[in-house]
């Protein structure tokens, strides 16, 4: 039901003539989210899924939202673990984005981000280990 909800609300969107800013970034986004949940064994919802986080990674650039972006980094980072939680190179390549992204104030999460993504982010954490672990590991003490 997400996954409809999410691409009626994109839909409405782009037939009412959207073609920029956060509203529609936000709308990619959420249908993206939802469809991460879905793609063990589901090619089709990875590939949309990826697109659709590719779609709202431009937009949010597009219309000045640097933490948007790099919180698509940690969506995309789930979506490459919910596709195959052994990936460890593609979940990594994701991870280091999100810790590059928490070197700057434009870009850095603030509590409430990192604490509504705590147990998604330990269990990627815990998925690639080694220094991604650890810095991800320092946020939560």
């Amino acid at each position: 039901m997400a996954v409809k909800y999410a691409q009626d609300e994109l839909s409405s969107r782009i037939l009412a003539g959207e073609k920029s800013g956060f509203n529609l970034a936000n709308a990619y986004h959420t249908l993206g989210v939802a469809q991460s949940e879905l793609v063990r064994g589901q090619i089709e919802f990875y590939l949309s899924a990826k697109e659709n986080f590719h779609q709202a990674r431009q937009l949010s650039l597009a219309a000045g939202d640097p933490m948007t972006v790099s919180v698509l980094s940690f969506r995309e980072a789930w979506l490459e673990y919910n596709r195959d939680f052994l990936d460890q190179e593609s979940i990594r390549e994701h991870l280091a984005l999100v810790l590059e992204y928490q070197q700057s104030e434009k870009t850095r999460w603030n509590k409430a981000v990192r604490t509504a993504i705590q147990p998604q982010m330990q269990t990627l954490a815990a998925a690639v280990g080694g220094a991604e672990q650890s810095a991800i590991e320092s946020w939560y003490k």
